[in-house]
């Protein structure tokens, strides 16, 4: 699941420096196993990083707490 999830971030930054959005990813240092379809997980996670980037304001750092 952590690489999924931070190959998926990966092809979001672009997006986010667009907007001067601080997007990173912190992964799990424990390796997490799914069973799954890793198609649908994927988009699963970049329908997630996408409404992210779309509702945070520009400059923000989302689910960062301050």
């Amino acid at each position: 699941m952590n690489q999924l999830a931070q190959e998926c971030t990966i092809n979001w930054v672009h997006k986010a420096l667009e907007k001067n959005i601080d997007l990173g990813f912190e992964g799990s240092l424990e390796s997490v196993t799914l069973l799954g379809d890793a198609i649908n997980l994927t988009e699963m996670l970049n329908n997630l990083i996408d409404n992210a980037i779309l509702y945070t304001q520009e400059g923000g750092h989302y689910g960062q707490r301050q």
